[in-house]
């Protein structure tokens, strides 16, 4: 534990050398460079955890940023009477496979009373079909800006914000547009986050009037961590279909399952499967299916080239390259597995939903608990491995034990289904218009968290193989170099590209 409290505090020290540097630029007004060192900044604590969830330093000096580039107010935009609303979602980028996109294009589609236009600054890859068919549902559009300056960017941004009643903001954790083109001191349009990554850090508070949480369990640690005042919330949107004997069995054959089988399956990207501690999925897993024949396991989301799936390798266990196309896994399976020690809530929400058994992760950190307070069935999380152990056991041999867990999952799901997410879509309408301009009470924490849901979040964003690229930081002063460095010296050393010369040369000279 003191190894990663002192990693904790390492990451910090050098956000903080990195901020400081930006600052130092912006007072000599060098402002492109300020906002290099800003997205540096960003990227850092986004991907090595750093002790907080939101942080008052560089928000505050992308608002200074805003200002000196002038980057002009937000006007509401004069347009006729309209019923319907108008509103904007905002995404860095949006992908086919995933929950982020899902979560999006399931908001559109359950709230199609009203006019929704998507904007995105940083997609590199076509924008997935079944989100532009939502969109145009809806008489909207769909704007990708293809300009790589983050300041035109936000100026667009800032430009089109005045002609919306509420902005929603899906963006990437790291991203620094909303802060340049929405901290505007007379902004009188919402701007709502979608709290989608809401186990980790996210630039925005400063903007962000409402933040809309997919769990209300984590309403009080938002508070606590990023100095928010108003909360929505918005289940994460999934459809309420049993599935019917012939698609359960037509789909089993597709698949290769006898009817003996039964069928267990999990879905998530590799890296959520990576081990932390003693909480490793595979190693839990092989036992069971060694004791139990009539068990298979299929994963989806891992290539079965991969490392992973070599190392794990067992005649039940199937691996399954990442596709969007889940119907036929979702509806032949027999028991969900959650993955762990990285959770992926709408992929085991979705197979819930067809009345299906969940076996969740056993002794979750706050970040991976997923429970909504209405819900009219407990969600159980077993205590340790030992009890999920015994919980998988007795859901494989025992089918009326399934029956009843699925009804469970089943009558949660009523939560999510799209009659409820309309109403709660309308309630987040509501409260975004009264507290619109109102994200200048929020008050970003100084605190740098390390407990227990903190060090479990170390540890899974923790990397000693991600390369350092030397270059990007050699305009750094002397201290901030030597930060880097010192934290960094054994992934740096173990580099055949590197020497000890390479690395002197980068700390001690200019340029």
């Amino acid at each position: 534990m003191a190894d990663v409290l002192r990693g904790i505090k390492a990451n910090n020290a050098f956000y903080h050398s990195l901020v400081g540097y930006a600052e130092h630029l912006q007072a000599q007004g060098d402002v492109p460079e300020c906002l290099q060192v800003c997205q540096e900044a960003a990227n850092y604590a986004t991907f090595q955890y750093c002790g907080f969830y939101a942080e008052p330093r560089l928000e505050q000096l992308l608002i200074r940023i805003r200002h000196q580039a002038a980057i002009g107010p937000i006007a509401p935009a004069a347009r006729p009477a309209a019923t319907r609303l108008r509103v904007l979602h905002y995404a860095t980028s949006v992908f086919e496979v995933g929950g982020h996109t899902r979560l999006l294009d399931n908001w559109i589609r359950a709230d199609a009373a009203n006019q929704h236009d998507v904007l995105l600054t940083q997609q590199t890859v076509p924008v997935p079909a079944f989100l532009t068919e939502a969109v145009e549902a809806v008489q909207g559009n769909v704007t990708v800006l293809d300009s790589a300056d983050v300041l035109s960017n936000a100026r667009h941004l800032a430009g089109v914000a005045g002609g919306y009643d509420v902005i929603i903001l899906h963006h990437h954790a790291n991203d620094v547009v909303p802060i340049l083109a929405l901290a505007a001191a007379e902004r009188s349009v919402p701007v709502c986050v979608l709290n989608h990554g809401d186990h980790r850090f996210w630039l925005g508070v400063v903007v962000c009037d409402l933040l809309v949480e997919i769990r209300d369990n984590l309403i009080a640690a938002d508070k606590q961590r990023r100095g928010i005042q108003a909360f929505g919330l918005l289940p994460i949107p999934v459809h309420t279909s049993a599935v019917s004997p012939e698609a359960y069995h037509a789909s089993r054959a597709i698949l290769g399952i006898l009817p003996e089988q039964v069928m267990l399956l999990s879905i998530g990207a590799s890296y959520k499967y990576d081990p932390i501690d003693e909480k490793n999925f595979f190693a839990d897993i092989l036992p069971v299916l060694e004791r139990y024949e009539q068990a298979v396991l299929v994963v989806v989301g891992i290539d079965p080239a991969s490392d992973l799936a070599i190392r794990y390798a067992h005649p039940r266990l199937r691996f399954v390259a990442p596709t969007m196309h889940l119907a036929d896994f979702h509806n032949a399976c027999d028991i969900y597995l959650e993955g762990y020690p990285f959770s992926s809530f709408t992929a085991y929400l979705e197979v819930g939903a067809q009345g299906k058994p969940i076996c969740r992760m056993y002794a979750p950190p706050l970040l991976n608990a997923y429970a909504i307070s209405t819900y009219p069935a407990p969600v159980h999380y077993p205590a340790d491995r030992a009890e999920w152990t015994g919980y998988l056991q007795h859901l494989i041999t025992d089918a009326q034990a399934r029956l009843v867990a699925g009804r469970q999952e089943y009558a949660n799901s009523s939560t999510h289904a799209p009659a409820a997410i309309q109403e709660h879509v309308r309630i987040i309408y509501r409260k975004a218009a009264a507290v619109a301009g109102k994200a200048v009470v929020n008050s970003l924490p100084t605190t740098v968290f390390s407990g227990p849901n903190d060090q479990y979040l170390y540890k899974m964003q923790y990397n000693p193989e991600r390369l350092i690229v030397l270059h990007k930081y050699f305009k750094l002063p002397l201290t901030a170099k030597l930060h880097l460095v010192a934290h960094n010296i054994r992934s740096l050393m173990a580099r055949s590209d590197i020497s000890v010369r390479d690395l002197f040369w980068f700390v001690f000279k200019a340029k």
